[in-house]
């Protein structure tokens, strides 16, 4: 549909929805406190604008920008004199925004008065969003000659203003008239004039950006909060029945709903008033298309963000509405992904590719609103977009929202981790992004020396913190929901709603995956610091689940770090760094080495069974639980002093060979008393308490008498730190074996003996010669036979065979017989090969086959010529005789 077409029909979707929905009106009316600077391009009254490096220029009472300079900023500049601390918003349409295109608003002086910003000197700080949906707050920074500018914040499709606020402590990223946790810290001064310039911004060739309603204010003007986005938008669908409606939102004075045919870009407002729904409408001559909603709060503060966003598709037959609700759960290498039903829709079809809203392939899902579980461990390596549409009669839906999830080494990746520079003491911080709901949690863990840190983790969208302190190696609290709980003892009734909501809420996934994800790709980071982080995911493995074992491989398995496998290998980068957090089928209660802060007591029960026992080995056993290479100094097998080889053999099935083998590692490993000794204590306590059980674990690690303190008393506490990771001393080594499931057909390497035995027919046919003359012939073909072998690929086979087969002269001539059972003989027809054929040779003619469910053969054996003298009366005295044997069977294999 071309721009002009799409036009026209949300024109006519507009009359049909102006008897019931009011006016529509083209650009917000904005209502806040806007004293110190107001512009709402009503021919540009109450300012006076200068613009370059663009084409500038007043369309419908806003500002638009297009054309850009390359390489250029375009803004349009004007005077700006705050008197006190302020909020400044800005709205903004774009019609085009390419991913490197950018918007944005920024107050600043062009004087000598600057701003002290996280230890840098800045003309002033404003808002920008890119392309990428990202936004930051930058300033100049007049020292460097530079942009300096903030870590990102994930904003969204639905922007609908951007902007700043100024405090004596803080300037904050503003985001649809509301704060956003984003902000630079300083210590301001807003003397009068400070601020004196402001600059509407656009970049990037390509970039179409309309700017409205540019509002500055005091900080703290009195009047109600802009309100929250409305939650719930929805639609029914009945023949060409139409019927929308969202919850109320508190503080909300009216509602605007948005429509277009592109998602996110709405080209026409309609003010709905107070009202929360519309309809039914009746749309059966609403031109054919896909049609976007969403649904705006406002008040005397301001507007929401946009709520969710409907579709909905009319054609001449139908109306489908889009599915709604995408989203998918996940476990190791399984994906479940799950959508609610379109009103119209007969089936479904999933979009998917490597990039946001750019599809390669589609795949037909018939009626079902749930595709899987099904494995990825063929999908190459990448980050994965998915969407799904509906389909009816004679029309197709738009899609529905977007999913996304990182496929890593045959697994779902749960998340992606952005670690900031480790600090020269060993600090830690970052952001950890989910894949699969998009969540941000900020986390940092500092070492305080002497075994002692401080750690916390913060989710970004409810700016609930979790804090950490760890006072010695052994002990240790963390704070959440107000109470401070230190992991020793029973848990009171307030303390166990505490940890039930920890492992529940949204920090549950966080807490187990930052500690597991820096374990192995921090560099430089303090022990006590990844113990800090740690400690929360412990409290709940300790009071909150009984089957331990399970739940931490459940959640190892979707980290880059390689758990619970023989290499202890970060997937991302291939690098063999064993990480600092110790977790193996072994000691499945996740620790650092050194720091175990919880005692024993309170623990729920359970956790009791053991792991199931892989392959045999002939080194030392395996440990009760599944753990490899036990005896050898570090992780299981550990790479950095295991030597692997590989070793094909034969497959048995009790005595013989079944003609298959397969492959064996062979592992090498150094050892030393410490570590033999170290892991037969694990052995000890995990035979006691169970796998995964807190009792095995605390028997194990604590820091009173566990096995790691022993083995530290006994063999030297910086002998232990070297042998967890695989590092010397060494005093032997010891071989393992481990049967993989790598298997092949391979007859010459291992022969197999296949025995065959059953009924076919024998037959014979003689001729003689006397005085050079054919003196007689006779024969006698089919005769019954019973036929028995064994047959080894690659040897001769001997053929086994009950009949009687003769002649004889008589006294009209020659008798021939192969009629009569009684006789054994044996027939050696050649070598049997892998193919399945015999290489017949000599005496013999024909051909034999064979496979594992019958030996066939069509030979014939030619024997003589003999020579005879006086042999019979009815024959001549001097002759030559040449007789030829006959086979055809077909017998089963026994």
């Amino acid at each position: 549909m071309s721009r002009a077409a799409a036009l026209k029909a949300v024109l006519i979707f507009s009359l049909i929805m102006v008897p019931v929905m009011m006016n529509p009106v083209e650009a917000a009316s904005v209502t806040d406190s806007c004293t110190y600077f107001f512009e709402d391009f009503s021919g540009l009254s109450a300012n006076s604008w200068t613009w370059s490096n663009g084409s500038w220029s007043l369309q419908g009472e806003m500002l638009n920008v297009d054309q850009i300079t390359s390489g250029k900023m375009a803004h349009a500049e004007a005077a700006f004199y705050p008197y006190d601390f302020f909020t400044l918003d800005v709205d903004v349409y774009r019609d085009l925004l390419p991913q490197g295109g950018a918007y944005g608003i920024y107050p600043f002086t062009n004087g000598d008065a600057y701003l002290g910003v996280d230890q840098r000197t800045l003309d002033g700080v404003g808002a920008i969003i890119f392309g990428s949906g990202n936004a930051y707050l930058i300033g100049w920074d007049v020292v460097n000659k530079a942009w300096y500018q903030s870590e990102k914040l994930a904003a969204g499709a639905n922007v609908n203003s951007i902007g700043v606020a100024y405090s004596e402590n803080a300037i904050t990223l503003r985001i649809n008239r509301q704060d956003t946790s984003l902000k630079f810290q300083g210590n301001f001064a807003m003397a009068p004039l400070l601020i004196n310039t402001l600059w509407l911004t656009a970049q990037e060739s390509g970039t179409d950006v309309r700017f409205d309603n540019v509002c500055a204010g005091p900080l703290n003007a009195a009047g109600p909060s802009a309100p929250q986005a409305p939650q719930n938008l929805h639609h029914t669908l009945s023949e060409n029945s139409l019927t929308i409606s969202w919850n109320a939102v508190t503080g909300a004075t009216g509602y605007r709903l948005s429509a277009g045919l592109q998602t996110g870009n709405y080209i026409y407002e309609f003010d709905m008033g107070n009202i929360t729904q519309i309809g039914p409408i009746d749309v059966s001559w609403l031109p054919a298309g896909t049609y976007y909603i969403a649904v705006q709060a406002y008040n005397s503060s301001g507007e929401s963000g946009y709520s969710n966003e409907i579709s909905f598709t009319k054609s001449a037959a139908s109306l489908v509405s889009s599915p709604s609700n995408l989203r998918y759960s996940y476990q190791g290498d399984a994906i479940t992904i799950l959508w609610d039903a379109a009103a119209g829709a007969s089936g479904y079809r999933g979009y998917f590719g490597a990039g946001p809203g750019n599809y390669a392939g589609s795949i037909e899902l018939g009626t079902n609103t749930q595709l899987g579980p099904m494995s990825v461990s063929w999908i190459p390596a990448g980050m994965y977009y998915f969407a799904v549409g509906a389909y009816g009669p004679g029309a197709e839906s738009g899609n529905s929202n977007e999913i996304r999830f990182k496929v890593a080494g045959g697994r779902i990746l749960a998340g992606e981790l952005e670690l900031d520079p480790t600090g020269s003491s060993g600090e830690v911080s970052g952001r950890y992004i989910t894949f699969s709901d998009n969540r941000t949690f900020r986390f940092n863990a500092a070492p305080g020396g002497n075994g002692k840190a401080t750690a916390s983790i913060l989710l970004d969208s409810s700016q609930k913190q979790l804090s950490v302190s760890l006072s010695e190696p052994g002990k240790g609290s963390i704070t959440w929901n107000g109470l401070t709980m230190d992991g020793n003892g029973s848990l009171s009734a307030s303390e166990k709603s505490a940890i039930t909501d920890l492992a529940s809420g949204e920090l549950s996934k966080a807490i187990a995956l930052i500690p597991l994800e820096i374990g192995c790709r921090a560099t430089g980071m303090d022990p006590s610091a990844a113990a800090a982080l740690l400690m929360p995911w412990q409290m709940v493995l300790k009071y909150n689940s009984t089957d331990r074992l399970t739940a931490v491989q459940n959640t190892a398995v979707n980290s880059s770090c390689r758990y619970f496998t023989d290499l202890a290998t970060n997937s991302l980068n291939g690098l063999e760094v064993p990480s600092l957090v110790i977790l193996s089928n072994e000691t499945p209660i996740p620790h650092v080495y050194g720091y175990f802060p919880l005692d024993g007591e309170g623990a729920l029960e359970g956790s009791a069974t053991s792991a199931a026992t892989p392959e045999p080995t002939n080194g030392r056993e395996f440990g009760t639980c599944g753990s490899r290479c036990r005896g050898t100094c570090g992780p299981d097998c550990a790479p950095a002093n295991c030597v692997d080889a590989e070793e094909w053999r034969c497959l048995t099935d009790g005595e013989n060979n079944t003609g298959e083998k397969t492959k064996w590692i062979i592992k090498t490993c150094k050892t030393h008393e410490g570590c033999r000794w170290h892991d037969d204590c694990f052995e000890s306590c995990l035979k006691t308490y169970g796998c995964g059980s807190w009792g095995a674990s605390n028997c194990m690690h604590n820091l009173a008498n566990g096995c790691d303190v022993q083995a530290a008393w006994s063999f030297g506490a910086g002998n232990c730190w070297s042998w967890k990771s695989g590092g010397g001393p060494f005093d032997s080594d010891i071989r393992y074996e481990f049967i993989t499931e790598e298997t092949e057909t391979d007859f010459d390497f291992c022969p197999t003996a296949l025995t065959y035995s059953g009924s076919g027919t024998a037959g014979i046919s003689v001729e003689v010669i006397a005085e050079n003359k054919v003196y007689g012939t006779c024969s006698d073909q089919g005769g019954p036979a019973t036929f028995w072998t064994t047959v080894t690929p690659g040897k001769a086979i001997d053929i086994l065979v009950n009949n009687k087969l003769g002649w004889e002269f008589v006294g009209d001539g020659m008798k021939c017989s192969a009629s009569t059972y009684g006789t054994q003989y044996i027939i050696e027809p050649g070598i049997a090969k892998e193919e399945g054929t015999v290489e017949l040779g000599g005496a013999y003619v024909g051909s034999c086959i064979y496979n594992k469910e019958y030996l066939s053969c069509n030979i014939t054996e030619t024997l003589g010529p003999h020579h005879s003298e006086g042999w019979s009366l009815f024959g001549p005295n001097d002759y030559y005789w040449t007789s030829w044997w006959s086979y055809n069977f077909t017998i089963p294999r026994q």
